[in-house]
């Protein structure tokens, strides 16, 4: 499908690797802080739903995705606002029906998945939720994300290789409950929107060869699709207690 790709060269690289690199140091920086007060880590993973938009492609649908990650926040009484970092595995990406074919009536569908590292740094507001420790929450956040690798149903492996931004940048919004199981532990369930505000790929405007059989081309619109990601989440978040006497 995918012709003259070779002649595409990103320059977002040297800026986006800056990006990521200052979101480490921050990482690292807000880590060190939390050492000398009470913080909060924890884990958690879930499944969502992925999706892209492509120009001239009206048949995209949901694709089923996983994820991981891991978490540091503030914790100092009385714990309504926090500052948090969270490092993960997250998938993005879509899927494209293609109706049925000669396989017994099942619909066939091509997959775009990409396995991203994200980072996020970003705040929460907390409220309590009646019973003793438990919270609701809602919160919002910078995140940065590198592209591990991909699999494309559509695109050749030397085109995947070209066409995909592996450098992103989006922002995260999330809500939650935090639900008491004792004064160090609680649980977690989390919803959480990724939108990207940056494109996973960029497919220029072409002309194929005509098909067999025809004597006319065809033209391709130039696709640019960026990621929007939707995940229910559960985890487990352990409180760290620094008491001063």
């Amino acid at each position: 499908m995918i012709f003259g790709l070779k002649k595409i060269y990103t320059k977002a690289f040297g800026m986006r690797k800056w990006i990521l690199a200052a979101l480490v140091i921050s990482l690292i920086g807000g880590a060190s802080a939390l050492s000398a007060q009470s913080y909060a880590f924890g884990v958690k993973g879930g499944m969502g739903g992925g999706m892209q938009i492509f120009k001239n492609f009206g048949n995209r649908g949901v694709l089923m995705t996983f994820h991981g990650a891991a978490f540091i926040e503030t914790a100092d009484e009385p714990d309504d606002f926090a500052l948090f970092a969270q490092l993960g595995y997250h998938q993005r990406g879509s899927r494209r029906n293609l109706g049925q074919g000669f396989t017994f009536g099942r619909n066939i569908s091509q997959r775009d998945v990409f396995n991203n590292a994200s980072l996020i740094l970003g705040a929460k507001q907390k409220f309590d939720l009646g019973s003793e420790g438990s919270k609701w929450y809602y919160g919002i956040g910078l995140r940065g994300e590198y592209t591990l690798s991909q699999m494309s149903d559509n695109l050749s492996e030397e085109a995947q290789g070209v066409a995909v931004q592996r450098w992103l940048w989006g922002v995260t919004f999330q809500t939650g409950l935090e639900w008491h199981l004792s004064e160090y532990v609680a649980g977690i369930l989390e919803l959480s929107v990724h939108p990207d505000l940056s494109r996973q790929m960029f497919i220029p405007r072409q002309t194929l060869r005509p098909i067999s059989g025809s004597s006319q081309a065809r033209t391709v619109s130039e696709q640019s699709p960026t990621n929007v990601t939707v995940e229910l989440t559960i985890g487990l978040r352990f409180l760290h207690k620094v008491r001063y006497i």
